[in-house]
């Protein structure tokens, strides 16, 4: 009671605001920077954040330390590394998310924002599947995504974004006690979920799998139970899958020699690191840096683009608060981080909006934690 109180008068910031903005608007972006539109929204976000650091307080920390490490390095190679339109516009993508991460972890969030945030992944989670389903288009090889604008989304980054707001809408189930909310989240949950199988993701398959039942696990007495539960609702959404769709998922990783191709993209990616391995190429694909194909992972990629300091900045700001997302009261946010690091390890993502949106609420939510140790995080959000 004296947390909703509290949470009755607190105010949402015009910078969480357009964060929150950002975030449903994530259905429209393919979820990357890559399609030049979405632009005016993150910068939109970066004006309010300057906006508000004049009338509210704010937070300095190691991990602006890091961000500010990994800008410098990106401006240290921009001149070399600008060769054409599609370099330029990979270089202005991660430079806003990384000016967008200094700005709005420099706030102070409060609960009312967190749970706001939260509810916003969630929804926006919904409407990619609606949007998925209503004008679903063949990618490859049987996997589906939809157009914005004549463009068809890249799966693999849609799915890793459903792959977080999947584990938003099952701890929502988790909490539900009434009859008709719990309905209603396990329907957003299902509708979710059978869209992130029909990108046809494996990395997103695996890290739901693994998140899924870690976040189970919360409540020991129940656990089985729960775990049975999810296992049902993937069955069911399995039977309503493509057989193609199914056989990628089930057979085709021990037949057709993925993970062969991925360790040797990985070698060729380390050799190409020890050459440059303290400040490495600059912001490029992998392709373009090898000759060969991305890394298809994301820190031998960070290592890639901005050597082993880049690498170590980024792990700072990853693993900064691997201590408190593993306590009992940050189970989702422990479940959230989970499901991004198996992601990360399977496709290169560290410049996209499923990577950097998520790392800032968590960013947010554990600075909260410091904060404010006796609010219960797990019944808040």
């Amino acid at each position: 009671m004296i947390n909703r109180n509290i949470c009755s008068t607190e105010k949402i910031k015009l910078s969480i605001l357009a964060f929150a903005i950002a975030i449903m608007g994530v259905p429209f972006s393919g979820a990357s920077l890559s399609l030049m539109y979405y632009y005016p929204v993150i910068l939109f976000v970066i004006f309010l954040c300057f906006i508000s650091i004049l009338n509210d307080g704010i937070r300095f920390q190691s991990q602006h330390v890091a961000i500010a490490v990994l800008l410098l390095i990106t401006i240290f190679h921009i001149t070399t590394t600008i060769d054409n339109f599609d370099t330029s516009k990979s270089i202005g993508s991660i430079v806003l998310f990384f000016i967008m991460f200094f700005l709005l972890t420099l706030h102070k969030a409060n609960l009312k924002e967190l749970k706001f945030i939260s509810n916003c992944f969630m929804f926006s989670g919904f409407i990619i599947s609606v949007l998925l389903f209503i004008f679903k288009s063949e990618y490859e090889m049987g996997r589906y995504t939809y157009p914005v604008f004549d463009r068809l989304m890249e799966p693999n980054y849609l799915a890793s974004y459903l792959s977080i707001t999947f584990l938003f809408s099952i701890k929502k189930i988790i909490l539900s006690k009434k009859i008709f909310p719990k309905i209603l989240y396990i329907l957003i949950s299902f509708s979710i979920l059978y869209a992130m199988l029909l990108t046809g993701s494996r990395a997103a398959f695996l890290s739901t799998v693994i998140a899924s039942i870690f976040l189970l696990f919360y409540d020991i007495k129940y656990s089985c139970l729960k775990i049975f539960s999810i296992i049902i609702l993937f069955l069911i959404v399995f039977f309503l899958l493509p057989q193609n769709l199914i056989d990628r998922f089930v057979i085709n990783p021990y037949y057709d020699d993925s993970n062969r191709i991925r360790l040797a993209l990985w070698e060729n990616a380390i050799s190409f690191i020890k050459e440059k391995p303290f400040l490495g190429y600059g912001v490029s694909s992998g392709q373009a840096i090898t000759n060969f194909a991305s890394a298809h992972n994301t820190f031998l990629s960070v290592a890639l683009n901005f050597g082993i300091i880049g690498l170590i900045s980024y792990c700072m700001i990853l693993f900064k608060y691997i201590k408190l997302l593993f306590t009992r009261d940050m189970f989702l946010f422990a479940a959230i981080f989970i499901s991004l690091m198996v992601t990360s390890m399977i496709i290169t993502n560290y410049n996209t909006i499923p990577l950097w949106f998520t790392i800032i609420y968590i960013t947010l939510v554990c600075d909260y934690k410091e904060r404010n140790t006796g609010v219960k995080l797990w019944k808040e959000i």
